[in-house]
């Protein structure tokens, strides 16, 4: 790199590097440098020193911060931040350096950067749309012709306000120089989802109970006689029924998203087409970056048009907890409304996970969802998201008897699910596959229940039962984050293969493979079916990519490992590792588990039950981490 301080340091964690080559190539293309090393750096010795001479040199240092950065506690890129930060001490405040782009919704309070990078204005990109312009604002902060302001300018929440904490940050003129002329064309170009730690980080760890309880279900019926406008009523019947599927929200957007749009104005159709598109986002129906902004157009719109309607306040709170990275902003919009409307429990349903997703506050959210359990306990939704802050916190009795309450009360589908989740815990299929068998017809296509089954099927052999749910199910792309985010056709393709039918079977992984580069193609930065990607290239018999993608997996995944025991195993790391070579990543995945005597129980079932295993199951090092029996 010549000219080092006409050029930008791009750090980045090597999950986000489709994300870091398009930035590069569009900065590239504008006749800015760019040091990247995918394609200038070999390893060794003098990768690190060119690397360190570079941080020194570089103009301006553009870290990316990602879920894949938060995801790892150990990383090269990690060292290039400590660089970078130790440089910038020595620089004086009115000097532009550090430049942070935020991939996706990673929240500035729970990131895992340096302290320096908070003194910095955040600002989301979006690749979908050109980056052109910010590479000409990047070339004039380089070239000194962007003017600099006189003082730091404040970073904006999602709904336009000024932040205050940014405000009161007096962090002197250089930030303001820097995002002044950045900081408007950034908003423009990036917010994708990254998924990359999605399928590692949640199969293994305790989700955070504010995502676990996003797909509960819908909140319960607004005061009667609102919405006046009867279509509009029905889609919030739609919306607001126990029972409802990802079609009935579709119904729900058609009749909403006509009304808003002959009368973009009216509070009654912006606010139930917030509802619609934020209600989207709880579900986990859909999470692709169009869905999300217009949860937060709608939201916005809502709660500028109608203030004090509870709805309208809880449609953007669901969008700022869910996607918009500031659950702070959430739950004061959700006291105004529950202050409005205080005997509405999915309002406090709706507080809890604003609470949750706050660093700190888990203890209290906890404390406040047992309030509004005791208060309404005859609610079926508020119960049902309890059990499920049980679950997240290892309380197994707490959790199945929470459950039974909302049984009691209705056949809640994901109650029953998880019923069934909690029988395979116990090392009892029979049972699971009778709770399975419960779930009500209108909801056996849903994703929960279709990923459940294909749980149960591969662990038991009964591929057909698998084959049958997955044959209900009519969307290409699975979403459920707490099992399986990939392609339909994948686990399809598995259990014909366990059926011994590996023609049909290739046609499948052909299928599952073409989906996957279909929404590469569309959404380059988007790493939801990375995983995916390598059951499908293993399906495929392309071992060696399938292996070289499975180490990039490896370097994210979540430390110590872990097993749970009402969690999916039909694509989980340890089968991964086995069945694409990796015996040393997977006996150490299993060590770590092993450190825990439930994770070896339920491991040793896995072995066991999973016919893929039966390669490995006399394998003497495995045997001496899950114990004899294995057989």
């Amino acid at each position: 790199m010549s000219g080092g301080g006409k050029a930008v340091f791009l750090s980045y964690a090597s999950q986000d590097a489709a994300a870091a080559e398009r930035i590069c190539a569009a900065l590239r293309s504008a006749g800015v440098e760019v040091w990247f090393d995918r394609d200038e750096l070999v390893g060794g010795d003098a990768w690190d020193a060119k690397i360190r001479k570079q941080i020194k040199e570089c103009g301006l240092f553009m870290p990316l911060i990602s879920a894949n950065t938060d995801a790892r506690a150990e990383g090269y890129f990690r060292l290039e931040w400590k660089l970078a930060v130790d440089r910038s001490h020595l620089m004086a405040d009115d000097v532009p350096f550090l430049l942070p782009l935020v991939l996706g919704e990673t929240a500035e309070a729970s990131a895992r950067v340096p302290d320096r990078f908070r003194e910095v204005q955040w600002t989301r990109i979006r690749l979908e749309e050109t980056p052109a312009e910010l590479a000409r604002r990047v070339a004039g902060l380089l070239s000194g012709t962007v003017p600099a302001p006189v003082a730091r300018v404040a970073a904006a929440t999602l709904g336009g306000a000024e932040n205050p904490a940014a405000k009161a940050t007096s962090k002197a003129a250089w930030i303001g120089y820097a995002w002044a002329g950045v900081g408007i064309v950034f908003a423009l170009v990036y917010a994708v989802r990254p998924m990359w730690q999605t399928r590692e980080k949640r199969s293994r760890e305790p989700v955070p109970a504010a995502a676990a309880t996003l797909s509960a279900g819908p909140a319960v019926p607004a005061a009667a006689g609102w919405p006046r406008d009867p279509e509009l009523r029905r889609a919030m019947a739609l919306l607001d029924s126990l029972e409802s599927t990802r079609e009935d929200f579709r119904l729900a957007e058609d009749i909403a998203m006509r009304a808003a749009e002959k009368a973009p104005s009216d509070p009654e159709a912006a606010t139930v087409a917030a509802r619609v598109q934020s209600g989207f986002l709880l579900r986990n129906f859909d999470f692709q970056a169009e869905r999300t902004t217009l949860a937060k157009r709608f939201g916005e719109r809502a709660v500028q048009l109608a203030p004090e309607q509870p709805d309208a306040l809880m449609a953007l709170a669901v969008f700022l907890t869910s996607r918009g990275g500031d659950p702070a902003r959430a739950e004061t919009l959700l006291r105004r409304a529950i202050a409005l409307a205080p005997d509405r429990p999915d309002l406090g349903r709706s507080l809890v996970r604003a609470m949750e997703a706050q660093p700190g506050r888990q203890a209290e959210a906890l404390a406040e969802m047992e309030k509004w359990g005791a208060r309404f306990p005859d609610d079926a939704l508020t119960r049902y998201e309890l059990s499920i802050m049980y679950r997240v916190r290892w309380r197994p009795a707490d959790f199945e008897r929470e459950l039974d309450a909302v049984l009691a009360i209705t056949p809640l589908p994901n109650a029953l699910n998880w019923k069934a989740r909690a029988a395979l815990g116990r090392g009892d299929l029979a049972e699971m596959r009778r709770w399975l068998d419960r779930v009500p017809a209108r909801a056996r296509a849903e994703e929960r229940t279709v990923t459940s089954a294909v749980v149960y099927a591969t662990l038991s052999g009964d591929a057909a039962y698998g084959l049958a749910a997955l044959q209900t199910f009519a969307e290409p792309w699975f979403y459920d984050a707490n099992n399986y985010s990939g392609p339909a056709a994948l686990p399809r393709a598995e259990l014909l293969v366990r059926q011994g039918r590996p023609g049909q079977a290739r046609t499948q992984y052909e299928a599952a493979w073409a989906e996957i580069n279909r929404r590469k193609a569309e959404n380059p930065g988007d790493t939801t079916g990375r995983l995916a990607e390598v059951w499908t290239l293993l399906g495929l018999g392309r071992k060696d990519e399938a292996l070289a993608l499975h180490r990039v997996a490896m370097e994210s995944r979540w430390r110590p490992h872990r097993v749970p025991a009402m969690a999916s195993w039909t694509f989980d790391s340890i089968p991964r590792a086995l069945l694409v070579g990796d015996r040393a990543g997977a006996l150490e995945l299993m060590r770590e588990a092993g450190a825990d005597p439930e994770n070896v129980r339920t491991l040793r079932l896995r072995l066991q039950w999973d016919a893929r295993m039966e390669p490995f199951r006399k394998d003497p090092e495995i045997v001496g981490v899950v114990g004899a029996g294995v057989e």
